[in-house]
């Protein structure tokens, strides 16, 4: 049996016709959606930064412990690190700009892995740490755990496409036991952050901190005890009583401090910030509370530092001198999100419309027609 096309050079001839029409007789638009987007996400439980003048370079000396993030744009990239411990990005990255510049071979930085776009997943594992980092179509992850993943510290990040076009990011860090220094101890601590864009608008932001326990030698409440000056003090006193108590034990949940004294007789009660600060300045450290922060397209979940200042070390051979501050920031967690689908239009007799039109006439004219031999 033969198919044969009726009308062939009737079909060349109005598909001309047609172009031409397309072109100067009618015009139309057309639209097409270009999608971009961007999501990353970062989170470390802990990091510290000792800072002094004269250190070399000028340069803190810094410490994370552990550290994840991940970046995933429309642009190709698609990037996941796992670090634990992590020195910070100088640290890690000298080795290999010494090793291009002068072609020596010093050794890279071991608890350490990335994954790039189409590397798929990799891993290191060691004594201190396990870390995952993973690079896959449309999904980015990284996992870092110091010690055991239910007896030590952990960071979490993750930057995915979702599946109507969105996308979405998270980062949780959290840390079982943390000592700083001046003998403070942070019990179960976590940090979340999370950012989704649909691309219609801005991006809907979640975040927490929470923490079981803070405590630290000599941590001091002290009850505000003023009367009214109108009332006076009682016949035959000089000063007020006012009730202190020592050896405080603060957590945090919901945005609030909360209080409670070794002896049970306060259970949970809320503390403001600035007696928590005062508190911590009584033992000389200084405590800040930084609230989330959230802007149009992500959060930062909120955080603590506390900061002390180091005894001047003597005249020594290495030229550090003066005040030496370490500072130790808690429960990071930052994510971002931003989709957005923009919509192009064609003006009048452009080439997407032409050939829309051109194939309308064409098939007018017939040039899905066909016939078998015998018809």
């Amino acid at each position: 049996m033969k198919v044969r096309t009726v009308g062939l050079r009737l079909t060349a001839a109005m598909g001309a016709v047609g172009c031409v029409a397309a072109y100067t007789l009618l015009p139309s638009t057309a639209n097409a959606d270009v999608s971009t987007f961007t999501a990353s996400a970062i989170a470390y439980p802990f990091r510290t930064a000792t800072t002094n003048p004269t250190l070399p370079l000028g340069m803190p000396y810094e410490g994370y412990g552990p550290f994840a993030s991940t970046n995933l744009t429309s642009i190709g990239a698609a990037d996941a690190v796992a670090a634990g411990p992590y020195p910070g990005p100088v640290a890690v990255q000298g080795p290999g700009l010494v090793n291009a510049i002068t072609g020596a071979q010093l050794p890279t930085y071991p608890f350490f892995v990335t994954a790039e776009a189409g590397e798929g997943a990799r891993s290191v594992d060691n004594p201190f740490s396990t870390l995952n980092a993973a690079s896959n179509p449309g999904v980015v992850t990284a996992d870092a755990v110091l010690g055991a993943a239910f007896s030590g510290a952990s960071a979490n990040a993750r930057s995915e496409r979702l599946e109507f076009g969105g996308v979405r990011s998270t980062a949780e860090s959290t840390y079982d036991i943390l000592e700083l220094a001046n003998n403070i101890e942070i019990r179960g601590l976590r940090s979340v952050a999370s950012a989704v864009s649909e691309g219609n608008g801005e991006a809907v932001t979640s975040s927490l901190l929470e923490f079981d326990s803070i405590t630290a030698p000599g941590l001091i409440y002290q009850t505000p005890c003023a009367l009214p000056p109108q009332l006076g003090l009682p016949e035959g006193q000089g000063e007020l009583p006012c009730t202190k108590s020592e050896g405080l034990v603060l957590s945090f949940r919901n945005g609030q401090f909360l209080l409670t004294t070794p002896d049970g007789t306060k259970q949970a009660q809320p503390i403001d910030a600035g007696a928590v600060k005062s508190a911590f300045a009584a033992i000389g450290v200084k405590m800040t509370y930084q609230e989330p922060v959230v802007t149009k397209d992500g959060v930062t979940a909120a955080g603590m530092t506390f900061s002390t200042d180091l005894p001047e070390l003597p005249d020594n051979e290495t030229g550090i001198a003066g005040v030496t501050t370490q500072l130790f920031e808690i429960g990071f967690a930052a994510a971002s999100a931003k989709a957005q689908t923009t919509v192009s239009t064609f003006g009048a007799g452009t080439a997407p419309a032409a050939a829309l039109t051109a194939l309308g006439l064409l098939a007018f004219a017939g040039v899905g027609r066909t016939r078998t031999t015998g018809e």
